[in-house]
């Protein structure tokens, strides 16, 4: 589909989902504008204008109708707050499932996170709502790209450097990761979509599986050598406060660690019937790799 008479700005430019859009935009003919705190790193379809600013503290002007905002939530509300554009007609952002995930947490960190993403969806919603201003909330699960970007890369990065990840036993809860590019369609059919409006969504992927398939899977095509070791629950939770002592684990608390046990799967019937989400499934082990 080509939108020919749509001007939009989109947030978080350089971003995983930021970087799939632009691609999914340049082939639907949809001029951008891309608003990122770093100038792009090579040149741009000749559709999308790069602006470089910060959504928490620089004037950004913007004329169009719509905005899509893959950068943090409450970066998009407190530039509408600051700037309050009045050409703005639609906004379709990204929150997270994190917002449901995290907020009865044990750490302190992971609770704030919960509480600032339901404020911004909050905010968001009533900005748009005195101004008569469409909105779409997408909530994407654990995200991905072909590089295993983001959280999944601390995985790799991990593999890559010490040879082999421990896991306990029972990492068994069950994950739904979702592709950035089908989360970047989904952001654009909810520009075409009007049952959309005035919504918020669950994104997951198109596949569930568990915690230790889902890294296994991971090393067996990223990082093939690797190993993926096998622990104790008991061992491991002793292992883990010497294992955060190295540069590359320091992130693993214990709130994140006991998560691997715990299932995380959240419905796509939503997103699927208004927004025709149909991701894809988690890829698959090459036929002659083995996951360790």
């Amino acid at each position: 589909m080509s939108y020919p008479d749509l001007k939009a700005l989109l947030l978080g430019a350089s971003g995983m989902v930021g970087s799939a859009l632009r691609l999914r935009a340049a082939r639907a003919d949809l001029p951008l504008e891309c608003l990122s705190r770093t100038p792009p790193a090579r040149a741009q379809h000749e559709q999308q204008h790069w602006i470089v600013g910060d959504l928490f503290r620089d004037r950004i002007d913007f004329a169009g109708d719509c905005v899509l905002s893959a950068g943090p939530l409450d970066g998009l509300v407190a530039w509408l707050q600051r700037e309050s554009p009045s050409t703005l007609r639609r906004v379709v952002a990204l929150s997270s499932t994190s917002v449901h995930v995290k907020q009865h947490s044990d750490d302190a960190d992971e609770r704030a996170l919960s509480a600032r993403l339901r404020d911004a969806e909050a905010m968001l919603v009533a900005w748009c709502a005195s101004r008569d201003v469409r909105w779409t909330i997408l909530r994407p699960t654990l995200l991905y790209d072909d590089q295993f970007a983001g959280a999944l890369g601390r995985i790799v990065s991990v593999a890559r450097t010490l040879g082999a990840v421990a896991l306990p036993s029972d990492a068994r809860g069950l994950r739904q990761p979702v592709h950035v590019d089908d989360v970047a369609r989904a952001m654009l059919a909810a520009i075409e979509q009007p049952q959309s409006a005035n919504h918020a969504y669950d994104l997951p992927g198109g596949e569930t599986l568990d915690y230790r398939n889902m890294v296994a899977r991971v090393l067996a095509i990223a990082v093939p050598h690797a190993r993926l070791l096998s622990l104790s629950p008991r061992v491991f939770a002793l292992a883990g406060p010497v294992a955060r002592r190295i540069p590359a684990l320091a992130a693993l608390k214990p709130e994140v660690l006991a998560r691997m046990r715990d299932d995380l799967v959240f419905d796509a019937g939503a997103a699927a019937r208004d927004l025709g989400h149909a991701p894809r499934r988690f890829p698959a082990v090459p036929v002659e790799a083995s996951p360790g």
